[in-house]
């Protein structure tokens, strides 16, 4: 807009500049050839107009020049913006590269609540004393949210007859099922006392749930052994019976069975006493299953029995709010 304005100043002085040169070559044709009788009164009208032209071209010079002034001014204060907004955007990328390189990310999704988030999602993590970040899902709202998931099943997409490399490492994708893994489950559980919230679903979706105010699995030197005690909720407690025994798999059996691998026999890697009362990574069939697949499939006994494949399952941890130290 003011560009075209600068155009139309210009070109009207150019106009001016073009009008004037003509009066005054008919000024000087009258005077010198064809001078009339009242000469007098025709300078008189040309000196008159001229003084016109004069009047509106200084007019017009005014006017330009507090168009330029304006202009330069909206640029001054553009300018000033522009470096304001470039200053600002240069402090918040420092003040982000400071956070990056300096603030700690959260060692579990507890204090990732804590820190003010609350959509549950994914999240990069980084427990006590873990030797890398890694990304985790977590729930941020239920039962008060800061939960992190170390198993998740809902539509047998992802095989869970894996031996103990993989249960060490963990597998699936935590947009999908997954276990997180045995490292990981130690290094968010080994180092404080965490409770437990497992998640049980039929195919009727009716949901349950078992609490536990205690729960921590060991090292791999340990054999990742699983403490759990202090039941609640609406499943009834079919986990406390593998309580203080290590992580059994085909290759590395652990559990208490004299006669047999429970891992082996049951075609499922798991925390195993003689053998189980719960098997949450066993097949993913759905619904009541055959003599052939009873014990060998996701249950919890003590919500739909041992023959009845479950729709889903969760497992979640979070750290105690508080500890009676014991």
């Amino acid at each position: 807009m003011i560009r075209k304005s600068f155009f139309t100043l210009c070109l009207s002085l150019n106009l001016i500049f073009f009008s004037s040169e003509n009066d005054q070559e008919k000024f000087d044709i009258v005077s010198t050839s064809q001078r009339p009788s009242n000469s007098l009164s025709v300078e008189q009208a040309l000196t008159s107009q001229i003084e016109n032209l004069n009047t509106k071209l200084k007019a017009l010079e005014t006017e330009l020049k507090h168009r330029i002034e304006a202009l330069e001014s909206t640029n001054n204060l553009k300018s000033e913006q522009l470096t304001h907004c470039l200053t600002t955007l240069e402090s918040k990328n420092v003040q982000a590269y400071w956070l990056k390189q300096h603030q700690h990310p959260p060692t579990n999704c507890r204090e990732v609540k804590d820190r003010g988030y609350d959509v549950s999602t994914t999240y990069l993590i980084k427990p006590d004393f873990a030797p890398n970040a890694t990304k985790v899902l977590c729930d941020l709202e239920k039962k008060g949210g800061g939960w992190t998931y170390i198993l998740n099943r809902f539509d047998g997409s992802q095989s869970f007859d894996f031996d103990l490399e993989d249960y060490k490492k963990g597998f699936g994708k935590l947009s999908g099922e997954f276990w997180l893994g045995l490292d990981n489950v130690y290094y968010l559980t080994g180092y404080k006392m965490n409770e437990l919230l497992v998640e049980l679903v039929d195919w009727n979706d009716q949901s349950v749930y078992a609490y536990y105010d205690r729960f921590r699995v060991g090292s791999e030197d340990e054999g990742y052994v699983m403490t759990v005690s202090g039941y609640n909720g609406t499943a009834g407690d079919s986990l406390s019976y593998s309580n203080n025994m290590k992580f059994s798999t085909k290759t590395k059996d652990f559990d208490k069975s004299s006669t047999a691998s429970c891992a082996e026999y049951f075609d499922a890697s798991w925390w195993y006493n003689y053998c189980m009362k719960s098997l949450l990574t066993g097949k993913y069939l759905k619904g009541e299953v055959s003599q052939e697949h009873k014990d060998k499939i996701m249950f919890w006994q003590t919500f739909r029995g041992t023959a009845y494949s479950l729709k889903e399952v969760r497992m979640m941890v979070r750290p105690r709010v508080k500890s009676d130290g014991n």
